[in-house]
């Protein structure tokens, strides 16, 4: 029997995170969890019966869409290794791009070598 996975984006602010959840035949589930444009984390939760994984499963579904994850249609796990490259190349230029430009603090002037910095009152 085979369960396809569900795939979920986070894309606010700074945040760039992807969640997928797959169902097992065993009475269990496995997530997968990170940031986008890498392989993320990988986490199995067994249970008793069949029915008490699919309820735990929908549970932190609709938890991960409040959070404010969209689901997608292709899990990162479900896509050839060449296609996350591409992916996370995407993702990275796209975030460059649409980030405004940071203005640098320039940095106070040093005081030479040599001279002496005096901090009582002048008379």
């Amino acid at each position: 029997m085979y369960f396809r996975a569900r795939y979920f984006t986070c894309i606010v602010g700074s945040s760039f995170k992807f969640w997928t959840i797959r169902m097992n035949p065993d009475k269990s589930y496995t997530v997968r969890f990170g940031r986008i444009g890498t392989s993320g984390q990988l986490r199995t939760k067994h249970f008793e019966t069949q029915w008490e994984a699919q309820k735990a499963a929908g549970r932190i579904i609709q938890q991960k869409m409040e959070k404010g994850y969209v689901e997608n249609g292709v899990a990162v796990g479900d896509l050839p290794e060449e296609a996350l490259m591409v992916l996370a190349k995407v993702v990275s230029v796209s975030r460059k791009k649409s980030s405004p430009a940071k203005k640098r603090k320039t940095a106070k002037k040093a005081v030479p070598v040599g001279r002496v910095i005096s901090f009582e009152k002048e008379e």
